[in-house]
């Protein structure tokens, strides 16, 4: 996944990075669960996540769609 590749390559700022986690992780859906999450697991190991969003984590929580 090219999105993986550019967190490995490069520090992004933290405006950046919550947006991509952002978009990987609420727009997750039946087919693509388990590319979005190992995402979300590389931008979280290789960039310096200090917080997530509480929004962003309960709204991954309430997913009722999958």
């Amino acid at each position: 996944m090219t999105l993986c590749q550019l967190c490995v390559s490069v520090t992004l700022t933290d405006a950046v990075m919550n947006s991509l986690l952002k978009l990987v992780l609420l727009k997750i859906n039946e087919s693509s669960i388990q590319q979005s999450t190992s995402a979300a697991v590389v931008i979280c190991q290789h960039q310096s996540v200090n917080i997530l969003p509480l929004k962003l984590v309960f709204d991954f929580i309430l997913i009722d769609d999958l």
